[in-house]
């Protein structure tokens, strides 16, 4: 039980295959994919530590991994990544109309995230890699399947529901020609977890029996894969030529169908549908009062409500507007610039974590209340913010300047009886605990979890707090002998506001690595002298990446990574702070967006780092006008050269 809940150990040995394969020519290889993954299973057990639907998922990883299907490995991270962190996808795809019925397509079709463990979920979002770890690493590929993807959205988004809609018309599943062609998609295994799907929607349920015919229908699926692919191969014809005429598509319909259809009456036939006349009976057979129950049941459907006993499917990305309306009064509060002067122009605020009223902390387990005391200084509550009631049925409005603090609870999964360091804590994202009750100052606080929101938000504490002490009372219901409620830890934040400006000084006066302290750590890696026995030294220098991982197209202007990462590759600094995610161009951002793009390391303002080597190396790179170069290889005295395309 220890080794399932412990999901950090999960996310350290991604992290350190992050920074082992290195980039070939053509792309990441099955070994790279295999290597995470073999650690993860191993780390629970084998298979059977997984719960059902988590080993479900994996299970399809590795038959994409071993049969060497990016293209299912790429739609699988796309759609995780769209859970975790719907910003973080690349722009272009954002921008497809076509996305969000794409992710719904996908979420019916692979089962919702929201069924998925959060930490798994998370995990799958930098599988095999971090996004930006493959665009740096092998740009034209990642290129490829990012318009494979747009592809596939599009497709999928105008055609996937008409197809579904045309299946169960016909009584058939989709054929390889339809999926590829119509729904534009090019994995092998996405095609068959599709015709699965679509298959199990019309079929009648078996009870939880396995019906030897899916297996048959299966069987008839890969040989019109495989017929299919001997076609391509064969054929080659260009994209705009179509590779069925008219009469063969005619052909392999009649063909198909017959043999499916027959399947599906035998089916039938061993399974017949709840309420469903015997295959060989007429209505007139069946007795009256048989008859009179059947009608009877039949659900009732009207415009506002559901058919009787239906069960409404947990969205993919649930709608706060519409799934979350009873708690309509916790919406956080709309944030905006403090004013300034008339002449003065509006100043670029970014927030971040600062630091802690109350530290992390686990939860004692003998104690089934727990009061927790903080103070707040006279000093501190003047810069504490007032919210401004905003208009009927609006959420109330918040001033933020450089001088704010704002004050907010949260709480994540943590197993290990010592509390979390403040690296471990930021890099973790929020979960409350199922059956936590939370008062502060008598005020009775509403947690907003991610059934409703999508993701498990934080506590805004800061209308609530007063001069002086403050109580915060914490009630957890468990089952004296189960103490898993109460893995997790939790920490009251203080969140500040810096500029723009103010971000770039500190970063070019105080936060930089200089020169000679990045070539020794260099030179002590190199050297095998870190004290890590699972890292071996396999070659006598390391090969670092120039191009910014945002734009993957060129060299950074100001190099950065975070004070905790452990690799020596780095982002540009003005593109980074650009692209935090913000509700309008000059409102403060969201405060938990300090992720390393590369490795997911806390780079908040205070531990983002200026690497002095990397500047150095881009200063010469611009002297001999080579600021195309992508990568260069250093050695293990600390002189370097361009790496050769």
């Amino acid at each position: 039980a220890q080794v399932r809940t412990e999901a950090a150990a999960a996310t350290e040995a991604q992290q350190r295959h992050r920074q082992s394969p290195a980039p070939t020519d053509d792309y990441f290889t099955s070994d790279d994919c295999n290597q995470p993954l073999r650690h993860l299973i191993s780390r629970f057990g084998g298979m059977h530590g997984f719960q059902i639907r988590d080993g479900q998922r994996i299970r399809l990883l590795k038959e994409a991994v071993d049969s060497k299907d990016f293209a299912y490995l790429s739609i699988h991270q796309y759609f995780c990544l769209a859970t975790v962190n719907y910003n973080s996808l690349p722009p272009n795809l954002r921008a497809l109309p076509a996305l969000p019925k794409a992710l719904d397509c996908i979420s019916q079709v692979l089962d919702s995230n929201s069924n998925i463990s959060p930490w798994l979920v998370q995990w799958f979002s930098d599988f095999p890699m971090p996004l930006g770890q493959i665009a740096i690493s092998w740009p034209t590929k990642y290129k490829q399947q990012q318009e494979a993807f747009a592809r596939f959205a599009d497709r999928t988004g105008m055609h996937f529901f008409d197809l579904k809609r045309r299946c169960v018309e016909r009584r058939y599943p989709p054929l390889v020609r339809e999926l590829f062609e119509e729904l534009g998609i090019v994995s092998a295994v996405f095609q068959r977890v599709v015709f699965l799907a679509t298959l199990r929607s019309f079929w009648a349920q078996t009870g939880g029996q396995m019906s030897p015919l899916v297996s048959q229908a299966e069987d008839l699926f890969h040989k019109n894969q495989a017929e299919y692919h001997r076609r391509v191969t064969q054929k080659q014809t260009p994209p705009q030529i179509l590779l069925y005429s008219k009469a063969e598509i005619s052909r392999e319909n009649e063909n198909y169908g017959r043999r499916y259809k027959l399947l599906h009456l035998q089916h039938e036939n061993m399974f017949p549908r709840r309420g469903s006349f015997p295959p060989n009976a007429s209505p007139q057979q069946v007795p009256a009062v048989q008859q009179h129950r059947q009608v009877h049941q039949q659900p009732r459907r009207g415009l506002l409500f559901p058919p009787r006993g239906s069960i409404r499917a947990q969205p993919s990305q649930p709608n706060p507007t519409q799934s979350a309306l009873h708690q309509a009064h916790l919406r956080s509060p709309i944030l905006k610039p403090e004013q300034g002067t008339p002449e003065s122009d509006p100043k670029v605020l970014y927030q971040f974590v600062k630091g802690f009223a109350i530290l992390p902390t686990t939860l004692d387990a003998n104690a089934p209340t727990q009061l927790w005391k903080f103070k707040v200084s006279e000093k501190d509550v003047k810069t504490i913010p007032k919210d401004q009631p905003g208009q009927l049925g609006e959420p109330p409005t918040r001033a933020i300047g450089e001088q704010t603090q704002t004050y907010r609870l949260r709480s994540i999964k943590w197993t290990s009886p010592r509390a979390p360091d403040e690296s471990a804590w930021m890099a973790a994202d929020n979960s409350w605990l199922p059956y936590a009750y939370f008062k502060l100052n008598e005020h009775i606080l509403h947690p907003r979890k991610k059934l409703h929101n999508g993701k498990d938000l934080p506590i805004d504490l800061t209308p609530h707090l007063k001069e002086g002490e403050n109580s915060l009372q914490i009630a957890v219901m468990h089952q004296i002998p189960n103490r898993a409620p109460l893995n997790c830890a939790l920490a009251i934040e203080i969140v500040g506001v810096k500029s723009h400006e103010e971000i770039k000084q500190d970063c070019f006066m105080m936060n930089r690595i200089p020169i000679k302290q990045v070539k020794a750590a260099i030179k002590t890696s190199l050297a095998g002298l870190d004290g890590d026995d699972e890292i071996a030294i396999v070659s006598s220098n390391i090969s670092i990446n120039l191009f910014d991982p945002f734009s993957a197209c060129r060299i950074f202007d100001v190099p950065v990574r975070g004070r905790e990462c452990l690799h020596h590759d780095c982002f540009d600094l003005e593109t980074f702070l650009q692209t935090r995610r913000r509700k309008q161009p000059t409102w403060p951002t969201a405060v938990d967006e300090w992720k390393c793009p590369l490795c997911k390391a806390d780079v908040r303002p205070q531990n983002l780092m200026v690497d002095g080597f990397m500047g150095e190396v881009r200063a010469k790179l611009f002297e001999q006008n080579m600021l195309d170069t992508r990568a260069i290889v250093v050695e293990q005295d600390g002189s370097w050269k361009p790496k050769p395309e």
